[in-house]
């Protein structure tokens, strides 16, 4: 579609840096607080999100012996535009919900220098931007392989 378009920007910052934690070199610690938020608008009239943001806090390592690990937690929310909604009632007959929210909790845990395994605990709000399905609990486990 012509004359999409989608504006975004991105904060992330280090909050609190741990004294007594690993450092990656002398300039920028490793380990401590972290705060990030992301925000997105898009046209309402060609895009089912009109608005998306989420926001979080991380922290490298919490635990003494566990210098690379990272906890986060998180929030993410979600407007779907009219357009989309109006147009979903009239072809569907169903009206959903105008928001989606996302809880999310998960922790990365450094196996090795190559490998991560990172266990994570969602409750979603409105899954499927619809009203026919509960919110939810969702469990996923993400592995990374760096070669």
């Amino acid at each position: 579609m012509t004359g999409n378009y989608g504006i975004y920007g991105i904060i992330d910052q280090m909050l609190f840096s741990s004294p007594y934690g690993k450092k990656k070199s002398d300039s920028q610690p490793q380990e401590g607080l972290g705060f990030f938020h992301r925000l997105a608008l898009q046209p309402a009239n060609r895009n089912i999100l009109q608005f998306y943001c989420d926001t979080g806090l991380t922290y490298q390592g919490l635990f003494p012996s566990r210098h690379e690990d990272l906890l986060g937690i998180a929030l993410a929310y979600g407007l779907l535009s009219n357009d989309w909604v109006e147009a979903t009632k009239q072809s569907q007959g169903i009206a959903p919900s105008r928001t989606t929210y996302d809880l999310e909790l998960t922790y990365q845990i450094q196996v090795t220098h190559w490998l991560t395994i990172q266990p994570d605990l969602q409750y979603l709000i409105h899954p499927g931007t619809t009203q026919t399905y509960p919110n939810a609990f969702v469990l996923g486990l993400r592995s990374s392989i760096v070669f």
